[in-house]
């Protein structure tokens, strides 16, 4: 659903492995007749996505970008931006959002990378002793 002048999109992955740097691409197309400054903000669970704070302006039709990150926790995020434009009035006015969440990816349970690793080494093994005793 899009604001009266922006309208704004998100590009996140939708999981994450707790510890990960997780990238927030946030998407502001200008809707308005005119040249208009925009810039985004929002929330990933409790952090503050800034996207470095500097407005942006945009041609009619024109789709800026901004980037900014977070650290995913141990659980599922709710990303939400939001776009601003700067009305006529020099002040700036929400004007649309957008929210997808970043699941927490699933680990491999404890073990299995050891048993992966254990199998290829004893492959490995047994080639060599084969190897011998072929030539």
């Amino acid at each position: 659903m899009a604001g009266t002048h922006t309208e704004i999109s998100i590009v996140v992955p939708s999981s994450a492995r707790a510890g990960d740097t997780v990238n927030v691409e946030a998407k502001i197309k200008n809707l308005s007749g005119s040249d208009l400054g925009m810039n985004p903000s929002g929330q990933a669970g409790p952090t503050a996505l800034w996207f470095g704070s500097a407005p942006k302006y945009a041609s009619p039709g024109q789709t800026l970008s901004w980037d900014d990150s977070f650290i995913m926790p141990n659980e599922d995020v709710s990303v939400t931006v939001y776009s601003w434009y700067l009305g006529l009035d020099g002040v700036w006015h929400p004007d649309d959002n957008v929210e997808k969440i970043v699941s927490l990816g699933v680990i491999a349970p404890a073990g299995c990378v050891p048993v992966v690793a254990g199998a290829a080494t004893l492959i490995a093994i047994v080639a060599i002793a084969l190897v011998r005793v072929l030539f």
